[in-house]
């Protein structure tokens, strides 16, 4: 009573008075209501409550601990509005609260007093010391089972909330060794409402600390591994002779450039033949010494290797060419074109080895040329589709077969021409060839060429040039995968079975396809050939939506090796070796996709053992077969690619012990008498392990060699690159030492030639990523400056990074603290900076958390909360930390995208304009291009989502774009018409209930609030509204949409009323039924926001229309909407179709009386008199049976309203007789009601 009526409080003031107060000390409850009584007058009118300050006193110095913190709250109030000094009230009250951490609620009223000692604390310095002390005690208090009392929380929340407002200056001064201290508290820390309240307080930490930090830089990386100087010294320890490069042929493409230093640090263009000459010989001596013997896995490495010389090449040959001759930009054109010459006039003289390496040889050229270089790769492409047609000559149809699906991946997004031929040579000759290493190799192409389709969202291109090539890329994936599976069930009838679980390529049809081959040991690369082709296919199924399949292709693979710890024999079925070759090599490609796009829950220890398993199960069993020694190779390259892409995601982490048992197994195989192909595969296997990355053409499987992630030496796990990891440096190093040792030493040609190129691979896959890191360094300099100064060692942002870095997930029974996760990822989200780590393997592994971890174990917060985290922290940091903008362009890649969780797509869509800053002009293209598709398509996975899930996100769509026209996007930028293209198909997903209303008003203001920022000119263009006299429902329904919206922005000011007024003929000729009602209604409140003239014109239009309309119910609907919005009884009125026109005869008299009508009143008079009279006659034949329903042009639907319509203008025409000529008012007298 006493806040509504000031004369109350004497009253009340009575009662809380000391005095009172004394009397009632035995009766808890009264005593605790009085308390709280004047905790509220404090609270609500610190002035009165200034009056009660001996009470706040009294229930201070209360042994009761619930009214003692009533008090202490009271107090705070007053200190709040500076009535009461804290400082001074602090000298009286502080001996009454010596004990203050017997009970929580005391703690917590003591917490909300002290947050007031911030404003003079360094005035105070000794106090605030001990206020700050007795706050960090409460907030760090863990005693009595305080991190399960309710009460204790709160107040530890309360401490660290009253905490943040002192200066840190002052509190590290007052805590002994702070910075330390509050790390461990905030990392050990799993409350959710405490962390909440931690968050600020670290925050105001991250900040002091940037304001105050050393403005050091650090030098660049110091540290050198033993293997980069074995890696250095490589070319010089085993070319000892220029002449012995042939000897040595893979190694030599790898790691030797065929060109005088000399002539190239001269640069002059008259050398250039002589640089030509030189690696003209090269490539002959080379592809000479090249053995690969119809073998598919050595061409890979081959043609790995033979990507480097090429390289190597034109770098050599760009360095000479006359930057007069040749733009900057022409000249790599020119150097391609030149090289690809002379690789296609070596061919006519060359024998079938020659032959192989530089079909090889060109395909790795297509692969290193710049996209600008269409003309060599369609001219390659022709040369080759020649020689895959030659039927005669096995070994130029499966070598053209493989470079053929590469360069496919090469051809400029429009050449579909190009595409088509490629792909229908590939069949063609898959069908037709008699040779089964052919139909593998093709099968291999295939796979390759599949990686190439569905590159972007909409693959539609212009209608001439499809009708043209007939070329429809999603159904070349399926007869892609169609043909790969119908040729694998030919040639090995046994993975018919499996592959039936393959809905994609319709597997149905394939019965009866099954026929008995004899046994393909002989040539088993036929058939692993195919199935790696099955296993690159995995990204063109993930772009057309078929998630199921990539992980039924990922486990069919994986059931093709076999489980040496099963009861069943190994191989009993014919050619299920050539089966488990090609998985084995296909798997890990697979299965590093598949973690790339969260598609993976297997269980990469078992999978990864069930490779070594087979491997040692082979060494026992001592088979000499030549397709043993080929499965064995297969698993030994296998294994090791798919442990470097374990370990290099950063993600999981693996068994070392299980780790140094396949190492050993690979050192045992390539330093015992074994065949050569054995020996290669040991070797292989290691440096894949390594992450050379031999053979990987795609890079699919590709990862940082480089780690920053902390290891314990003793520990019994290992995550990250073997070479860099302390736990297994020591072993890689050794191994990578033997292996150089061979290279250097080895008696034994074809151990030696094997150990040199193992090596020189990752020597070359080492040199690139550095090369690649350096350069990306020298691009971002100016950004990444900030990066390399210091943090540090007592740093919150740099010990939080390392606490983050060094999260261990796999330790058994440790519960995994999710809400401090995400609290420290806010934190580092608000951080001006953040170190230079591996933030892309981190956030990759939050991101994974609730996958990896039981629910039970995550401390009752929803783990796709710390997801979000995870994006905000990216965004934040992505425009200086790369490996976040990759991370965020993979998850707005559209496959991706579509997968995600509808929250973090909610928050992608809501930060568009983020995104576009930190995207290229093509991506942000592409980005938009992506997300129509998304909301538009009729098979979007959008549609899965219910009607107010997808209205949310097409909400947060809407938000993001509004971003993107205020922040980013001008009209003279192409974004602008991306952005357009967006807008217009938001628009029609604008939804209407029955009754017109907007179905979800929170999507329909975010739109409306977008279309504000728009020009003007936009509107126009897409709200055009046509007649909607011969419209179907469906269109009736999007003109009315229109209407709606151009009215609210009318009626935010963005649009002119006149624009509107345009529509009125058509707004108010259609029948208000259904949707159109609240068009009326929106119409009426935009005018209503318009001014007077334009309100008047309205009205009188309204009026005329309505004596000429079918549907006259329609304009005197709007006529009293209008109206009644603008006369005095609006708040009285009830909208609705009926009511509005009940209340004309009062509502419009009461409009004209308005000042504004003092010239126009008899004209709307006469008008209304017009309409009475067409509308009465009409009603009067109706009544009499004389006239039809649709007389004068009435629409027949209006005749059961005519009488109540011709009562109402009667009455309101008697309203307003004043305004009319004496013979309408004596017509009007005459008038009886109907």
């Amino acid at each position: 009573i006493w806040i509504i009526t000031d004369w109350a409080f004497p009253n009340l003031q009575g009662v809380l008075d000391p005095e009172t107060f004394s009397r009632f000390t035995t009766d808890r409850e009264v005593f605790t209501s009085i308390a709280a009584s004047v905790r509220d007058v404090c609270k609500q009118n610190p002035d009165r409550g200034v009056d009660l300050i001996l009470s706040v006193s009294s229930c201070i110095e209360s042994r009761d601990s619930v009214v003692q913190a009533l008090g202490l709250e009271s107090l705070s109030y007053l200190c709040e509005a500076d009535i009461v000094d804290f400082y001074t009230a602090w000298k009286v009250i502080s001996k009454e609260l010596t004990d203050y951490s017997i009970d929580p609620m005391v703690s917590n009223g003591l917490c909300i007093l002290l947050r007031w000692g911030a404003m003079d604390a360094e005035a105070y310095f000794e106090t605030s010391k001990n206020l700050i002390q007795t706050l960090w005690s409460i907030g760090t208090y863990k005693k009595n089972n305080a991190e399960a009392d309710r009460l204790w929380i709160k107040a530890r929340g309360t401490a660290f909330h009253s905490l943040s407002h002192y200066k840190i200056s002052l509190i590290q001064d007052s805590i002994p060794d702070f910075w330390r201290r509050n790390y461990e508290c905030f990392t050990n820390e799993h409350n959710l409402e405490v962390l909440k309240a931690m968050e600020n307080f670290q925050v105001e930490i991250i900040k002091f600390e940037h304001i105050n930090r050393r403005r050091v830089t650090t030098d660049k990386r110091t540290t050198v591994h033993k293997f980069e100087k074995l890696l250095d010294v490589l070319p010089q320890a085993v070319f000892k002779e220029k002449s012995a490069h042939h000897r040595l042929p893979g190694a030599a493409l790898l790691t030797i450039k065929f060109s005088s230093e000399d002539i190239l640090r001269e640069g002059k263009s008259k050398d250039l033949s002589r640089v030509h000459a030189a690696y003209e010989q090269a490539l002959m001596e080379m592809a000479e010494s090249m053995f690969i013997s119809r073998n598919i896995v050595v061409a890979l490495l081959a043609l790995h290797s033979w990507k480097s010389f090429v390289s190597h090449w034109m770098q050599a040959v760009v360095t000479l060419l006359d930057t007069k001759e040749s733009s900057k930009l022409n000249k790599p054109l020119k150097a391609a074109n030149d090289i690809f010459k002379i690789l296609c006039k070596c061919v006519p003289v060359s024998n079938p080895r020659v032959a192989v390496n530089i079909t090889l040889a060109i395909g790795a050229l297509c692969l290193v040329v710049p996209p600008t270089a269409h003309l060599v790769i369609t001219s390659a492409s022709d040369f080759l589709l020649k020689w895959l047609l030659q039927y005669e000559h096995e070994h130029q149809q499966w070598s053209a077969a493989i470079s053929l699906g590469l360069i496919f991946n090469c051809f400029h997004p429009t050449d579909k021409k190009s595409k088509l031929q490629v792909i229908d040579g590939l069949f063609e000759v898959i069908s037709n060839a008699d040779s089964y290493l052919v139909k593998g190799a093709c099968g291999l192409g295939l796979g390759y060429a599949c990686q190439g389709l569905l590159t972007r969202a909409d693959s539609t291109s212009d209608s001439d040039l499809e009708a043209t090539t007939q070329f429809n890329e999603r159904a070349s994936v399926k007869e892609v995968l169609h043909t790969v599976t119908a040729s694998l069930v030919k040639l090995c009838p046994s993975s018919c079975h499996s592959l039936k679980k393959l809905s994609i390529c319709g597997t149905f049809s394939m019965e009866g396809m099954e026929e008995n081959y004899d046994s393909l040991d002989d040539d088993p690369w036929a058939i692993a050939g195919l199935v790696l082709g099955l296993g690159n296919s995995v990204v063109a199924l993930y772009r057309l939506g078929a998630y199921e399949d990539v992980i039924e292709i990922k486990n069919i693979l994986i059931s093709w090796i076999p489980d040496v710890d099963s009861s069943s024999v190994l191989f009993d079925v014919v050619n299920s070796v050539s089966l488990c070759m090609g998985s084995c090599l296909a798997l890990p490609s697979v299965i590093a996709f598949c973690q790339r796009v969260e598609l993976l829950n297997d269980d990469l220890d078992a999978l990864f053992n069930r490779y070594t398993s087979l491997a040692t199960e082979l060494l026992n069993l001592k088979k000499s077969e030549t397709v043993f020694q080929n499965l064995l190779m297969a698993i030994c390259i296998g294994a090791g690619s798919l442990l470097s892409g374990i370990l290099n995601d950063g993600v999981h982490a693996m068994k070392f012990a299980d780790v140094k048992k396949f190492l050993d197994s690979l050192k045992y195989i390539y330093t015992h008498p074994y065949p050569p192909l054995v020996h290669l595969g040991g070797m292989f296997g290691a440096v894949n392990a390594f992450g050379a990355g031999a053979g990987d053409l795609t890079g699919i499987g590709w990862q940082s060699m480089n780690s920053q992630i902390k290891h314990e030496k003793e520990s019994s796990l290992v995550r990250g690159p073997l070479l860099t990891s302390p736990v297994g440096e020591t072993l890689s190093t050794s191994m990578l030492q033997e292996i150089f040792l061979l290279a250097k030493d080895a008696e034994d040609n074809h151990i030696r030639n094997y150990a040199a190129w193992a090596v020189s691979f990752l020597r070359s896959r080492w040199l690139s990523e550095n090369q690649s890191l350096d350069n990306d360094s020298s691009q971002r300099n100016s950004v990444d400056s900030s990066q390399s100064r210091s943090f540090s060692a007592e740093s919150l942002v740099w010990n939080l990074s390392l606490w983050l870095r060094d999260l261990n997930f796999e330790k058994p029974g440790d519960v995994v603290p999710v809400n401090t996760i995400a609290t420290v990822l806010k934190c580092l989200t608000k951080a001006p900076r953040v170190p230079a780590i591996d933030w892309g393997v981190i956030v990759r592994r939050c991101m994974k958390v609730e996958a990896q971890i039981p629910q039970k174990s995550t401390n009752h917060r929803d783990p796709t909360l710390l997801r979000e985290e995870c994006l905000y922290f990216s965004l934040a940091h992505a425009d200086h930390i790369s490996p976040l903008l990759q991370f965020l362009d993979d998850l707005t890649d559209l496959p991706r995208f579509r997968r995600l969780e509808m929250n973090v797509q909610s928050v992608l869509l809501q930060y568009l304009s983020h995104l576009m800053k930190l995207f290229s002009d093509s991506r942000s293209k592409k980005l938009y291009e992506d997300l129509a598709v998304y909301f538009c398509s009729h098979s979007s996975s959008y549609l899965d989502y219910s009607s107010e899930q997808r209205s949310m996100l097409r909400m947060s769509f809407w938000k993001g774009i509004c971003k993107c026209l205020v922040e980013v996007v001008s009209e003279e930028t192409d974004s602008f018409s991306y952005l357009k293209k967006c807008i217009e198909c938001l628009l029609p997903l604008l939804n209407l209930c029955n009754d017109g209303q907007p179905e979800f008003v929170d999507e329909w203001s975010a739109a409306i609030k977008c279309l504000i920022v728009v020009q003007k000119s936009w509107p126009g263009d897409m709200l055009q509204v046509h007649s909607t006299t011969s419209l179907s429902e469906g269109e009736h329904v999007d003109a009315a949409r229109k209407i709606i919206i151009r009215a609210r922005l009318c009626f935010a000011g963005c649009v002119s009323a006149l624009e509107l007024g345009n529509l009125k003929t058509t707004i108010l000729s259609t029948t208000a039924d259904g949707v159109w009602w609240n068009v009326l209604v929106e119409v009426a409140a935009a005018v209503y926001s318009a001014d007077n003239g334009i309100k008047k014109q309205w009205l009188l239009d309204a009026l005329d229309i309505g004596c000429v309309t079918a549907h006259p119910s329609t304009a005197l609907r709007f006529v009293g909407l209008l109206c009644g919005s603008c006369c005095v009884y609006m708040p009285l009125l009830i909208v609705n179709p009926t009511n509005v026109l009940s209340d004309l005869p009062v509502t419009l008299p009461s409009f004209l009386s308005s000042s504004i009508w003092n010239d126009l009143r008899n004209s709307a008079a006469d008008k209304l008199w017009l309409l009475t009279t067409r509308i009465y006659t009409w009603a009067e034949q109706l009544t009499r049976g004389e006239g039809l329903p649709c007389h004068d042009h009435i629409h027949g639907s209006e005749a059961e309203n005519a009488t109540f319509l011709a009562n109402m203008l009667r009455s309101t025409c008697f309203a307003v007789e004043d305004h009319l000529a004496v013979d309408k008012q004596l017509k009007l007298a005459n008038l009886e009601a109907l």
